[in-house]
């Protein structure tokens, strides 16, 4: 059984069969107890394990095999050294010194109580003297229960016994077999109370030596003991020399408190209950004054007592109606200060913070017991027949009267001295305030990882992390509420929501309630005097911080919060939408919290819902998978759109909101004010206006897409949002910054393609509410058009001027439709891809501000119009990946503002752009163009058009793929062009190349970071040739094939950021890397560190003689992907089990292939298996 329950709550077992407890973690345990189990305990093997429990257990009860178990060590000492309470029981057959030696474990311990068992000694000998010379143990109280078989307590070899003289409380309940308490050499000179009961063979209590040791003895209970004739054995002893009270007992029912001069002390009075004959009465005062009192048949004395008697009782006969009056005024008074009180009581406890005394609490319920008496009483009123039944029905109905009385005025007095301090106390806060929480879907998994964090010694700080409406809150609270149900060990813990406007001093007064901390300490200080406060107090507790909604770092310091040492084991966690927060924060442990799975997302949504609503009609729960689909796993939003389905029973209302969400999700009941508004929040807090403007750009895409960030970075230079004043690699930079800023902040999320590099997406909820906000928050909301609304809207059919200036940018980027273009005057930005056809570009001539134009991947453009001449401010141009046959119109040498021109993959060459064109872009910044088709001829001497770009004033980046000797010749000469170059293509290059010099020339261009050759038939590559001094500072991609006189690529260690190689078709090549030989072993190892140390993609294809890549294993710390195919000659791959082990995503090769591989360490082929995929 482990500790997952609340420390105060109390659990009780009760099994038939129950044969085994085990308790693990349970360091606050105060009491364990077993209840009677079976009566015949001969069979039972009835066992108890302890393990981690602490020394806090206050009370413990043990049978015979426990107890046993104990004594073999089987438990730590630790466990019982603060049991105070212990109790023995159905203990069947017993060592002789048994309880002796039991005793020795339980030094703490001061009541003990043995029960139900079958001893006929409990302290055998004087050695449980010795045992507690031994043992710090201190039994002042004695309980025994049902011992049928004890005949003595001590025996009578028993000298003395520490025991004994210790006792301040025994009591002997039903030993039926006892003779005697003790033997004559016991002494109880401590104890103060005795009681005897149900031992019918009980002859005397004790001897005159043990009796006269009883000076501090006040009471003394004897009951149903048969047998007794004398509390005290003469033993031969004169009464003189003895102490206490004796009788001669002929009743079986006496209770008596000896003390000195007991019949004079009013504070001490002899009580006896039927008492037939006594003999005599001794009263002794500490041995030092004697005297005999002889009392039989004294007549004075006895009529005496029947005159005052009589006069006391007589009176609740006589004086039974103004005692009835006064009944009734005294209930009166009581009655109004019982209203005071609880009414006081009552609006104090109403706040929730106070609650009533024990004491007052007492009070108010006598006085609802006794209200019951006193109805009772007045209602009957009193006997009235005269008779001699009457008489005694008056007597007891008086004596009644005069009792409650008493016991009125004594509530009444009590009640008048209340004061506000003495009827309620302030409730003390828990360690951990639970939070409201409804059911949740999809966390358990995500707060065990959390707990397992927090149970770390090592990690004090974990942050929890992600976009707005995924849950980081509920899960917060979830697992706030956990320190309520698990054992923690922690003292408090705190919670407090910062959100965006946070104030130091408002989360400070929190935590300061926490604590406890008094408002005498805290009003009128200044700041550092409440962070030392603070401090003071948190330093010497185990807390837990937990921050709920931060923007931006806090410094905990600056709150009083002490560091989180190694010995303090604090915890801190926090909840935030941006992920370098958490960085900031110096988090030790960071978890993102993800968007819900598909089928918890459905669960979630049908339980906001309903099942009478989704059970309404059989077509309906296939549209709120429709709706879950829409919604993607947020949380937030499937909380709203389920409230806002709940109660909705036709087929209709279903279809009419599926519509709204997929076309207008901001009028959606709910959308706006509890989804957009507070997903806003993270939009309000961007750091920048060019952050917001490239957040709304991304909604441009379609839902789910997958956005190149080169692609992106490249559309937000066309549109102006990037650092403009410095370079264009500036601009990249600064584009990557704050899509990086936008990932953090959860607004984007990320990806990495194989083929297209990195990519992000955007959550289609956030889409929705970017749209929002870009339509001014649907105030006008033709102002920005996407996908099909850009086909169908009213303003695209319905001819109005008015609409047509409200357009700012249209994006159709994945539906198919034979499109108009729009006369829109105010178009910006117009953006049409893949399989829309423009069926009329006369509109171009109205579009004077239209700044960005992005056709690219439209495999239906086939020709650039003339129109396309009037977009005199056009900035940005796209035709990658077109099909454009003919010839580019002369009418572009009009767009003299046109700074980047792309032209990537097509399916044409550069002769069909005209030289003029060319030579009127003086504006132009980027120019890249390069096939699709590697093996496509241009058929014409590229020189002339790298002329006209040299002499482009303002060109700053050349993406540029050349397949003559004379345009090469160019490029490598011209040093203006090489500061440019950011991507260079030699494709089909007939005449021979020296890659000495052609290296020499790379490592000179400062921002070329892709390099393809490719069929390059004479090359000419020496290992005398290659210059330590290359460095390709920038290079991140090498794309080599059908080049068939390379021997190897070991240039390639001086690209410490490559990230992609691809080598392939050449049969010349034997090795990828080869070593200096010249190299010491210090240099090798320190190269092979920093050696593909960035590559993320390996593919070597159709390499026949390659025997290896490199001779030792590299680390790979990047590697995602490697795929090897149709290499039969390489035996052994440059992997260990240190190589890639967490980055490896797919490992494409031959099976075949792979399983001949000879490895050093078998267990690297394991690890590596499950990442395989047969090519």
């Amino acid at each position: 059984m482990h500790n997952s329950a609340r420390r105060d709550l109390s659990i009780y077992v009760a099994f038939r069969n129950f044969e085994r407890l085990e308790l693990f973690e349970y360091p606050e345990l105060k009491e364990i107890w077993y209840g009677q189990v079976r009566e015949t305990q001969e069979d039972d093997n009835i066992e108890m394990q302890h393990g981690k429990v602490s020394s806090n257990l206050e009370e413990l009860s043990l049978n015979g095999n426990d107890a046993m178990r104990i004594l073999n060590g089987h438990c730590d000492k630790i466990f019982f050294t603060g049991i105070e309470i212990l109790r023995l029981q159905y203990f069947q057959e017993t060592p002789i010194m048994f309880l002796n030696d039991i005793l020795e474990r339980f030094p703490s311990t001061t009541m003990l109580q043995v029960r139900y068992s079958s001893f006929d000694t409990l302290f055998p000998s004087d050695e449980i003297g010795e045992c507690n010379n031994k043992s710090p143990a201190q039994i002042k109280n004695l309980w025994l229960y049902q011992l049928k078989q004890l005949t003595n307590i001590w025996n009578d070899e028993s000298l003395s016994d520490s025991i004994a003289e210790i006792l301040e409380y025994l009591s002997v309940w039903d030993c039926s077999s006892l003779m005697r308490l003790a033997p004559p050499s016991i002494s109880f000179k401590n104890l103060t109370a005795l009681t005897v009961k149900d031992c019918k063979g009980l002859v005397y209590l004790m001897t005159s030596y043990t009796a006269k040791s009883l000076v501090l003895l006040k009471y003394l209970t004897i009951e149903n003991c048969e047998m007794i004739e004398d509390v005290q054995d003469m033993d031969g002893q004169p009464y003189r020399n003895s102490l206490g009270v004796h009788y001669r007992i002929l009743d079986q029912h006496l209770f008596f408190a000896p003390i000195s001069e007991a019949l004079n002390n009013t504070n001490h009075a002899i009580k006896c209950r039927h008492i037939m004959k006594v003999m005599r009465v001794s009263v002794f005062n500490e041995g030092k004054k004697t005297r005999i009192m002889e009392f039989v048949g004294t007549i004075w004395e006895a009529t005496t007592c029947i005159w005052r008697c009589a006069s006391k009782h007589g009176a609740y006969i006589c004086d039974l109606k103004e005692n009835l009056d006064e009944l009734a005024t005294q209930w009166n008074e009581v009655g109004r200060t019982y209203n005071d009180v609880k009414r006081r009581v009552e609006q104090a406890e109403i706040t929730g913070h106070m609650e009533r005394t024990e004491q007052v609490d007492g009070w108010l319920k006598s006085v609802d017991r006794i209200e019951e008496i006193v109805r009772v009483i007045l209602q009957e009123d009193g006997p009235q027949t005269p008779n001699n039944c009457c008489c005694v029905a008056s007597y007891k109905f008086g004596k009644k009267v005069t009792k409650t009385i008493n016991d009125i005025e004594k509530l009444k007095a009590t009640g008048q001295n209340f004061s506000n301090d003495v009827i309620v106390y302030q409730i003390p806060r828990g360690k951990v305030d639970e939070m409201p929480i409804g059911k949740t879907v999809g966390m358990d998994l995500m707060i065990d990882k959390v707990w397992d964090s927090i149970q770390k010694e090592n990690v004090g700080i974990i942050g929890l992390y992600g976009m707005g409406g995924v849950g980081k809150t509920t899960l917060l609270k979830r697992i706030n509420n956990e320190f309520a149900k698990r054992f923690h060990g922690f003292d408090v813990v705190i919670w407090v929501v910062v959100s965006k406007d946070h104030s130091t001093g408002k989360i400070m007064d929190v935590i300061r309630k926490k604590l406890h901390i008094a408002e005498n300490l805290w009003i009128n200080r200044s700041e550092d005097e409440r962070v030392a406060e603070i401090y003071r107090v948190m330093k010497h507790k185990k807390f837990v911080l937990m921050l709920d909604d931060i923007w931006e770092q806090i410094d905990l310091q600056n709150l009083g919060v002490p560091l989180l040492e190694d010995n303090n084991r604090s915890k801190v966690l926090f909840t935030t939408r941006f992920e370098n927060v958490c960085d900031q924060m110096q988090a030790q442990k960071i978890f993102k919290v993800e968007c819900l799975t598909e089928k918890e997302a459905l669960d979630l949504f049908c339980m906001k819902v309903g099942e009478e609503s989704l059970n309404s009609h059989p077509k309906i729960p296939k549209l709120a998978q429709q709706i879950v689909t829409e919604c993607q796993g947020l949380p937030l939003a499937l909380i709203t759109l389920g409230a806002a389905m709940a109660g909705r029973k036709s087929l209709e209302a279903w279809n009419h909101a599926i519509k709204e969400i997929t076309s207008s999700p901001s009028e959606v009941p709910g959308m706006q004010d509890k989804v957009f508004y507070i997903l806003k929040f993270s939009f309000d807090r961007l750091p920048t206006a060019t952050h917001k403007k490239c957040f709304l750009y991304c909604a441009l895409f379609p839902e789910d897409y997958k956005i190149v960030v080169n692609d992106l970075i490249d559309l937000m230079v066309g549109e102006g949002f990037l650092n403009d004043s410095g370079s264009i690699y500036d601009a990249y930079n600064h584009g990557k910054f704050v899509l990086e800023s936008l990932k953090l902040a959860c607004l984007l999320e990320s990806d990495d393609d194989i083929i297209q590099g990195s990519i992000v997406k955007m959550h289609d909820v956030i889409r929705d509410m970017a749209l929002w906000l870009a339509r001014d928050e649907d105030q006008k909301k033709f102002k920005v058009l996407v996908e099909g609304e850009a086909v169908v809207a009213p303003v695209m059919s319905e001819p109005n001027v008015d609409l047509y200036k409200v357009v700012d940018r249209i994006s159709i980027i994945e539906a198919e439709a034979n499109w108009h273009i729009p006369p829109c005057p105010n178009l910006s930005t117009l953006i049409v891809r893949r399989k829309t056809c423009i069926s009329n570009f006369s509109n171009f001539q109205c579009m004077n501000r239209l700044k960005v134009l992005d056709l690219s991947r439209n495999r239906r453009m086939l020709e650039i119009p003339s129109e396309i001449g009037h977009l005199i401010h056009l900035e940005f141009l796209n035709l990658s990946r077109t099909f454009i046959q003919k010839r580019f119109p002369i009418e572009m040498k009009n767009l003299k503002n046109l700074k980047v021109l792309l032209m990537e993959f097509v399916h044409f060459s550069l002769e069909i752009l005209p030289l003029e064109v060319i030579s009127s872009l003086e504006r132009l910044r980027v120019f890249r163009f390069f096939s699709h088709d590697l093996f496509a001829d241009s058929g014409s001497d590229q020189k002339p058009i790298l002329e006209k770009l040299e002499s482009l004033p303002l060109l700053e980046e050349l993406s540029i793929e050349v397949q003559t000797a004379t345009g090469m010749e160019k490029l490598l000469g011209s040093t203006k062009l090489l500061s440019c170059v950011r991507k260079m293509i030699l494709n089909q290059i007939a005449t021979s190349i020296n890659m000495s010099s052609l290296l020499a020339s790379m490592s000179k261009v400062k921002h070329l970071k892709q390099f393809v050759l490719n069929g390059i038939s004479q090359t000419i590559m020496e290992d005398s040739a290659i210059d330590y001094t290359w460095h390709f500072g920038n290079l991140s991609s090498v794309d080599i094939s059908y080049c068939h006189s390379l021997i190897h690529l070991t240039w390639v260690k001086y690209a410490p950021l490559l990230k992609y190689l691809s080598v392939g078709d050449y049969k010349s090549m034997e090795v990828v890397i080869e070593e200096d030989e010249d190299e010491d072993e210090e240099d090798k190892e320190k190269m092979d560190s920093i050696l593909f140390s960035s590559l993320v993609c390996l593919n070597l294809w159709e390499l026949p003689n390659l025997k290896i890549i490199h001779r030792r294993a590299l680390p790979f710390a990047c590697l995602k992907y490697m795929y090897i195919s149709k290499c039969p000659n390489m035996k052994k791959l440059p992997l260990d089990s240190n190589s890639a082990c967490k980055s490896l995503r797919d490992i494409g090769v031959e099976k075949q292939w792979w399983n001949n591989l000879e490895w050093e360490d078998e267990a690297t082929k394991d690890l590596l298996q499950s990442k395989l995929t047969n090519i």
